[in-house]
C-alpha cells in the first residue's frame, strides 16, 4: 500500500513539475554535469510518461548531441575539427624573416657601428647631427632585432598538409557574399607576414579572420567591427598553394 501511495505521489509531483515547465527550464540551462545527475530520475522514473521521457531526451540531445544516456547504445560522437589559429606563417615567410634578421646582424649593425665611430670623430656630439642620426638608426635596428627574434620564437610555420580542408582558416581562399551590400568578394587568409589587404590577402588574426575562422560553406556569420555591422554568407572555400 505504501509503495502504491508513493508512486501516486511521485506521479502527482512529476505532473506539477512538467506543467510548470520546471524540468524543461532546468534542462535548458543546466551544465552537462548536472544533466548527468538527473538523467536517471528522468529516463528511468516509472511515474513519467514515455512521451515525456522522449521529449526530455530530445531537449538534452539538442544541447549535447553526443550525450550518452547509458541505455546500451553507443553515443554519437561528433568530431569537432578546428582550423589552425594563432601567429602563423608560411615556410617561405619564415625563411625571409630569418634572412632579414641575419642581414641586420651581420651587415647593417656593423655598418651602423662604423657610422657612429666616424661621427664621434667629428667632435662635439651635442651639435653633431651625423652622430644623432647614427644613434637613432642603432635604436631602430635594435628594436627590429628584438621584434624579429621574438616573432621567430613564437610563430608556427604552417605547411600545406597542416591546412584543414572545408573550414575558413590559414591558406584558404574564401568566396563571401556581403548580405548588407549585396555584393560578393574573395578573401585569402594567411598570417600577418603575408598580409596584403589591397590584393585581398588578410591576416587570419585580423577581426574579419577571427570572426570567420572555423566556419564552413553555407554558414551565415554576423558580427561587428568597430561599430560597423557585418553580415556575411560563406559561399565557397578552396585551398591555395603556398
Amino acid at each position: 500500500a505504501d509503495s502504491q501511495e508513493n508512486r501516486k505521489n511521485t506521479k502527482a509531483l512529476l505532473k506539477d513539475l512538467i506543467e510548470s515547465k520546471a524540468i524543461e527550464n532546468y534542462i535548458k540551462n543546466a551544465p552537462r554535469e548536472s544533466i548527468d545527475e538527473i538523467k536517471g530520475l528522468i529516463i528511468y522514473n516509472e511515474g513519467l510518461e514515455t512521451e515525456d521521457k522522449k521529449a526530455f531526451k530530445t531537449m538534452i540531445l539538442s544541447r549535447f548531441p553526443d550525450y550518452d544516456f547509458g541505455e546500451g547504445k553507443k553515443p554519437v560522437v561528433v568530431n569537432v575539427v578546428k582550423a589552425l589559429s594563432g601567429f602563423l606563417a608560411t615556410e617561405a615567410s619564415y625563411d625571409r624573416k630569418i634572412e632579414e634578421l641575419k642581414e641586420i646582424k651581420e651587415v647593417q649593425i656593423p655598418a651602423n657601428l662604423k657610422e657612429i665611430q666616424a661621427a664621434r670623430e667629428l667632435g662635439d656630439l651635442r651639435e653633431n647631427s651625423e652622430y644623432q642620426y647614427a644613434k637613432e638608426h642603432k635604436r631602430e635596428l635594435d628594436r627590429r632585432v628584438a621584434e624579429l627574434s621574438s616573432d621567430l620564437n613564437t610563430v608556427k610555420v604552417v605547411k600545406k598538409e597542416d591546412v584543414v580542408p572545408g573550414l575558413v582558416g590559414f591558406g584558404m581562399k574564401v568566396h563571401i557574399k556581403d548580405n548588407l551590400e549585396n555584393r560578393e568578394f574573395y578573401y585569402t587568409f594567411f598570417g600577418r607576414w603575408e598580409s596584403d589587404p589591397d590584393n585581398g590577402i588578410i591576416d587570419l588574426n585580423a577581426p574579419v579572420g577571427r570572426n570567420l575562422i572555423n566556419h564552413k560553406a553555407g554558414d551565415r556569420v554576423e558580427f561587428d567591427i568597430n561599430g560597423r555591422a557585418c553580415d556575411y554568407t560563406i559561399l565557397d572555400i578552396e585551398e591555395v598553394d603556398f
